[in-house]
């Protein structure tokens, strides 16, 4: 969608007045998401995956008993439960919060049955040249392929798990990285 529509769009659309400052000083975030939300709507659509409201009232209702049990209190009768989750999801802001925490546990069922991720190990020399003696946060690695650097084996043999930003990429490392084929492609490809 246009900048200029989609600014027009966050002012007329939102609750709450909003000034041209506010929208500016936040578009970016708007922007992306808005963007995540088209995109979670047509992984939705397209997969035909759906929130029904039963689902709902019993995973508001699983919120309901963690906290009872966070304070050490049995949960309710099941009437009375379902009763609670009912009156809660009255709440509009509530009501997005629990949607929005069952989508993503959704969405996040639907990346792992569907998603294939390759692991790569990729040497030194195989390495795109601008990688050589930098550490991992110069790269930026997620931002620029969408991979992750999930580990090290630096020159002395040792296995580094989750590297920290400022590990160095010296002669004789080799890279572990996750991501899907495409990314691990682009990484390699580096520009």
């Amino acid at each position: 969608l246009p900048d200029e529509f989609l600014k027009r769009w966050i002012k007329l659309s939102n609750e709450k007045e909003i000034t041209d400052e506010e929208i500016e000083r936040d578009y970016e975030n708007y922007a992306k998401s808005l963007k995540w939300q088209l995109i979670q709507g047509n992984i939705f659509k397209t997969n035909d995956i759906k929130l029904e409201n039963e689902e709902v009232i019993n995973y508001t209702k699983g919120l309901l008993v963690n906290n009872y049990s966070q304070y050490g209190m049995p949960a309710p009768e099941d009437k009375e439960l379902t009763a609670s989750a009912v009156e809660l999801l009255k709440n509009q802001e509530e009501a997005n919060r629990v949607y929005d925490m069952l989508a993503e546990q959704k969405l996040t069922a639907y990346f792992k049955e569907s998603v294939k991720l390759n692991e790569k190990e990729i040497s030194y020399d195989d390495l795109p040249v601008e990688f050589r003696n930098r550490s991992i946060a110069d790269l930026h690695v997620r931002k620029r392929s969408g991979a992750n650097i999930v580990g090290l084996k630096n020159k002395e043999g040792e296995y580094i798990l989750n590297p920290a930003p400022d590990e160095i990429i010296d002669e004789g490392s080799k890279v572990f990285v996750l991501g899907m084929k495409s990314q691990v492609e682009k990484l390699l490809k580096w520009d």
